[in-house]
C-alpha cells in the first residue's frame, strides 16, 4: 500500500476493512483519518467499515459524526447496508432508543438484517420482551426469520425465563432442519434451557450435541449455578474435564462460586490450583 503511486477511495478502503475484519479498529481508525488528510473522500463502502471500527473501539463520538455524514450524503434512504450499519453502532454502544429512533424514523427500508440487529439488541441488553415485539413487527411486515433471528429470540428467551417459547422455537429449528451440525445454535439452546431451569431438557440436548466445547460446558454449569445446583454445578465440571475439554475463565468462575456456595473450600483450593 506505502509504494502505490496512485491510492483512491477503493485502495483505502481496503485496507481499512482489512483491519475491521482482524479487530484493528484503532488501524482503521487511522488509515481514515489519513485518507482524509489525502483528500479522498470516502465511500458508503469506507463509512459501514469505519463505523464498525467505532463499536470495535467504543467510539461513539466518532460514529455519530460518520451518521451524520452519512445522512447528510442521503445513503440512510437509498443505501439498506449503510443503514444497517448506522443501527449496528448504536445497538453495539448500548444506545437502544437511538437504534430504535433511526430505524423507525430514519430507514425508509427494513430488510432481515435490519430486523435482526435490534433483535440481538434488545436480547443481549436483556430487553427480551421488545426482542419478542420487534419479531411480531417483522412478521406483520412480511418478512421471514433466518437463523440469527432465531438465535436472537433465543436469547430474549433465556433473559426473560420464556421456557414455552424456548421450546417452540427449539420445534421451529427441528421443524425447518435448521440444528444439523450448527454448534452455535445447539449451544444457544443448551444456553436457554439452562437459564430457564429445564434441566431434564438440557441433558437431554446434551447427549445429542454433535461436538461438546467449552461453551456448551459453561452454558450448563453456569446454568446450574443460577438456579442453586452447585453439587450439579460441580460435576458437571469434574465430567468436563474427564472429557477433557478445557475450561475458559467464565467455566473457572462458575465453578469457584459454586465452590462457594456449597462451602466446599478443598475444591474451591484445587480449581485455584489448576488456574494458576
Amino acid at each position: 500500500f506505502d509504494r502505490l503511486q496512485v491510492r483512491d477511495a477503493v485502495t483505502w478502503t481496503s485496507l481499512i476493512t482489512g483491519y475491521v475484519e482482524h479487530g484493528s479498529g484503532d488501524k482503521a481508525m487511522e488509515c481514515f483519518e489519513l485518507m482524509h488528510l489525502e483528500g479522498i473522500s470516502p465511500d458508503a463502502f469506507t463509512l459501514v467499515s469505519i463505523l464498525k471500527a467505532c463499536c470495535i473501539i467504543g467510539a461513539l463520538d466518532k460514529g455519530q459524526d460518520i451518521h451524520i455524514t452519512i445522512e447528510r450524503m442521503g445513503l440512510l434512504d437509498r443505501d439498506i447496508i449503510a443503514g444497517n450499519a448506522v443501527l449496528g453502532m448504536y445497538v453495539n454502544c448500548g444506545l437502544l432508543t437511538v437504534a430504535q429512533e433511526v430505524f423507525d424514523k430514519h430507514l425508509v427500508h427494513h430488510d432481515v438484517v435490519s430486523w435482526n440487529v435490534l433483535i440481538t439488541g434488545y436480547a443481549k441488553y436483556g430487553q427480551g420482551e421488545k426482542a419478542l415485539l420487534c419479531i411480531s413487527q417483522m412478521q406483520l411486515e412480511g418478512m421471514f426469520p433466518n437463523v440469527v433471528t432465531y438465535l436472537g429470540i433465543l436469547k430474549a428467551c433465556g433473559s426473560i425465563n420464556l421456557p414455552e417459547k424456548c421450546q417452540e422455537i427449539h420445534a421451529i429449528l427441528n421443524h425447518k432442519g435448521i440444528l444439523g451440525m450448527n454448534v452455535l445454535i445447539w449451544n444457544t439452546l443448551v444456553d436457554t434451557y439452562s437459564k430457564c431451569g429445564m434441566f431434564s431438557k438440557v441433558e437431554e440436548l446434551f447427549t445429542k450435541l454433535p461436538i461438546r466445547n467449552v461453551v456448551s460446558w459453561t452454558a450448563l454449569i453456569a446454568g446450574y449455578l443460577k438456579h442453586g445446583c452447585g453439587v450439579e454445578a460441580l460435576k458437571y465440571f469434574e465430567r468436563m474435564q474427564f472429557e477433557h475439554a478445557c475450561p475458559n475463565l467464565v467455566t473457572f468462575i462458575c465453578s469457584l462460586k459454586a465452590c462457594s456456595n456449597l462451602g466446599a473450600a478443598g475444591k474451591g483450593q484445587e480449581i485455584h490450583v489448576e488456574m494458576k
